[in-house]
């Protein structure tokens, strides 16, 4: 949505935004695309596939990541994996995934993984299933990869070097093996177990345990031959493809609870070039929703009154609502991660930024100044000033570029105080012996 509000900026609010639209489209597809999925999959009754897509909304894996925008887009999956399921055509197969490929650029990098992954597996499974030959294949992979390019070129991605995109931590932003009947945080009827990684949270797959209910009762169904395993050969490359990414979220670092079961040993290179994945146990993601999906084909096929379905399904909503209750009456929209800059009000603001048409942060690129995250509160503050701003969070980012600034703007302080008539400095107490030239040069707001 970033670039057809661009064009349209001038004719826009200043403190308009699209967040509210974005979050109602990731709702709406999350249910459009997960009941496709559902159908595709092989859930015949159009009943369960509609309460099914109530539960792919009501995910703790979807819900935890609001706040977190770009994340939210798991559509971008749940569209990946029905096209994977329902594919007949070449044609449809290769035109459905580059349209994912092309969303998850234009959204997250780490959505480009899943999106990317899924249409290769998906040419795979087409090319075991006989559908396509492999020269079928090859193309298939020729055209991703030039969607693929194309797209991440035309946003001018390519610009930040594969060197500068990394990040450390690979290994704690991981998943922990209990993640799936294990919510991060304390839900109103189940409390979090131990994770070695207080970075684990991005490992998120909560089941429910409105869904885990449903474990309990397989075997009564299974001793009553009510129920029987389901399974396809289109699961074959998918499952390959899902554990894969399993494996990815828990790491060469793989923990139960409180405890490192086994480390495996990488080469350094490796572990740097992993590293541009940080935050791996997301892909744990892909399963999650795996699981929910090959759920309700259990429910679907059971050998029961359809009412009985009904009411399996339903019973599940109803306890993961209650389960993920702080979820979904959470709202990062209003929460406030900082305090209130204070003791200056609008007035003394105005006075302070008189003149000025710069803001600048010493040192610059700070996440806290005073507060924890307060430098949220001064781009706020920049943005109704109409001022620019050297500040701001980044996930991945050039040190270097950014260590060779901090520089420049320290060398202008102290040799060509003259020359910052124009800026207004925000600091931290410990760094006011910085400004002693500049407070010298009667030239400082």
């Amino acid at each position: 949505l970033a670039i057809p509000f661009k064009i349209i900026a001038p004719l826009l609010s200043d403190d308009f935004h699209y967040f509210g639209w974005w979050m109602l489209i990731c709702f709406v597809l999350q249910a459009v695309f997960s009941f496709k999925l559902l159908k595709a999959i092989g859930v015949e009754d159009i009943y369960l596939q509609a309460l099914g897509s109530c539960l792919f909304v009501l995910s703790y894996t979807f819900l935890d990541r609001i706040g977190h925008i770009n994340l939210c887009a798991h559509w971008i999956l749940l569209a990946g994996m029905y096209i994977y399921f329902s594919s007949k055509s070449w044609n449809r197969m290769v035109l459905g995934q580059s349209l994912t490929i092309i969303a998850s650029v234009l959204i997250h990098p780490y959505l480009v993984v899943f999106a990317i992954l899924l249409a290769g597996a998906n040419a795979l499974n087409m090319l075991h299933l006989k559908q396509i030959k492999l020269l079928g294949f090859v193309s298939s992979v020729v055209v991703f990869g030039l969607v693929l390019m194309a797209t991440w070129m035309g946003l001018g991605n390519h610009v930040l070097e594969s060197s500068k995109a990394v990040a450390e931590g690979f290994g704690l932003f991981s998943s922990n093996l209990n993640t799936f009947w294990s919510p991060h945080t304390a839900t109103p009827l189940v409390s979090p177990m131990d994770l070695v990684f207080r970075e684990q949270y991005e490992g998120a797959a909560y089941l429910g345990l409105g869904v885990l209910s449903f474990v309990l009762v397989l075997p009564y169904f299974w001793l009553r031959k009510q129920l029987k395993p389901v399974w396809e050969k289109q699961f074959i490359v998918f499952l390959v493809l899902v554990l894969s990414l399993a494996a990815l979220a828990v790491t060469h670092i793989v923990t139960f609870n409180h405890h490192i079961l086994f480390e495996v040993t990488l080469p350094q290179k490796v572990l740097d070039k992993l590293a541009i994945l940080r935050a791996s146990g997301r892909y744990i993601w892909l399963l999650h929703y795996f699981i929910l999906a090959y759920y309700l084909l259990l429910v679907d096929k059971l050998r029961v009154q359809k009412w009985i379905k009904y009411a399996i399904v339903v019973f599940a909503i109803a306890i993961n609502v209650v389960d993920f209750y702080e979820l979904i009456r959470r709202n990062d929209f209003v929460k406030k991660y900082y305090k209130p800059i204070e003791p200056f009000d609008e007035s003394q603001w105005n006075q302070i930024f008189e003149g000025s048409e710069q803001l600048r942060m010493y040192p610059s690129h700070l996440t806290a100044y005073q507060h924890k995250s307060d430098q949220m509160g001064f781009s706020y503050l920049a943005s109704q000033y109409g001022l620019s701003i050297n500040t701001g969070h980044l996930a991945r980012f050039d040190a270097d570029k950014r260590r060779a600034y901090g520089e420049t703007l320290k060398d202008s302080i102290f040799e060509h105080p003259l020359s910052l008539t124009q800026y207004t400095f925000i600091t931290r107490q410990k760094d006011l012996k910085e400004f002693v030239v500049l407070v010298e040069a009667d030239n400082h707001s």
